[in-house]
């Protein structure tokens, strides 16, 4: 297979320079961490590009590259048939004009759609090995995305003399002082076919117990009841928690077998995948889009049918009615809120 650099992208929108986040020099690298755009595309070229791969990082695409970005960055650039790009999908729908994506669920695999785990937490700070029992608790995620209802929670759990908080995102690396990671989007059996499963490996690398729910990618790397709990009712939750507290052989069974699983959820192990990905299934695409015959030709009618979608969702929201159309929009437009 040819050596071709991969150009990952990143929006403006930053107030940075290219040179000021190549070596990291940002005063809110929390903040910029939090934001999918940046974590997807400036993390992995930060990383992957100090482990040996040939990589560039711009705010455009590249025609001599592989070029890779978030899939609302991709949506945002100037449209062009000569520019092989990958979709970071992330929970997205796949963006019809992209060659390839990256996917963060393995529910999303697919032809041209490859699973790669999420990096771990950047400067996360594990539990602190000092600290005892269960005393607090906390939500590791964006508030509009769960169910938790944060007041009602604390009053159950202040009985039992536990705290809980939905953590800010300047706080997500911090779990030094969290004793149980909960990462509940939903009460119910909704499997989230999009999202990751990055709270569980990050609990598995700060040494705490998770309380996950039923999301589909919890299971795929973990085994509920074995390396974190798994729970349907808000009673549920409440339960687990308590017996956490009150079960310290329960509490350390969880630990030590998340402790296990991390190893697969490091830094490196994730570069690994990342360079296997690239040299194989990622190059090959490549090879076998820049041979297709009328590239530019195909190329034009998927961004006719594209740029339809995209007026119809601006001018005729009452075709969405239709539910064959909703399917259409749902898989080549709009991302899932």
């Amino acid at each position: 297979m040819k050596q071709i650099s991969c150009n990952f992208i990143i929006p403006e929108s930053s107030g940075y320079s290219i040179a000021q986040l190549e070596i990291g020099e940002c005063v809110d690298l929390d903040h910029i961490y939090s934001l999918g755009e940046f974590i997807w595309a400036l993390q992995s070229y930060l990383v992957l590009k100090a482990n040996g791969l040939a990589a560039t990082l711009s705010f455009d695409l590249d025609p001599l590259a592989i070029n890779l970005a978030h899939g609302n960055v991709l949506r945002a650039l100037q449209k062009r048939s000569d520019c092989f790009c990958v979709s970071l999908q992330a929970d997205f729908p796949h963006f019809a004009l992209a060659q390839h994506h990256i996917v963060q669920n393995q529910e999303q695999v697919a032809a041209n759609a490859s699973y790669v785990p999420h990096w771990p937490q950047p400067g996360q700070v594990p539990r602190d090995p000092s600290r005892t029992g269960v005393r607090r608790v906390a939500y590791q995620g964006a508030r509009v995305f769960s169910d938790l209802d944060e007041y009602r929670l604390n009053s159950d759990l202040k009985k039992h003399g536990i705290t809980f908080e939905i953590l800010d995102e300047k706080k997500w690396a911090n779990l030094s002082e969290v004793d149980v990671l909960v990462g509940v989007r939903n009460f119910g059996r909704k499997h989230y076919r999009r999202k990751p499963p990055t709270k569980l490996f990050n609990a598995w690398h700060a040494g705490i117990p998770f309380i996950g729910g039923w999301d589909s990618a919890y299971s795929q790397i973990g085994v509920p009841q074995e390396d974190y709990l798994q729970v349907v009712t808000y009673e549920e939750l409440l339960d687990c928690i308590v017996r956490l507290k009150d079960d310290p052989d329960l509490y350390k069974k969880l630990v030590a077998a998340g402790r296990k699983k991390a190893f697969s959820y490091t830094s490196e192990a994730v570069v690994q995948r990342w360079k296997y990905l690239l040299d194989s299934e990622i190059v090959a695409r490549y090879d076998e889009w820049e041979k297709a015959p009328a590239r530019g030709l195909r190329y034009r009618l998927k961004l006719t049918g594209y740029v339809v979608i995209a007026l119809m969702k601006r001018e005729a929201q009452w075709l969405y009615t239709i539910p064959a159309l909703k399917r259409l929009r749902d898989r080549y437009y709009d991302p899932v809120k």
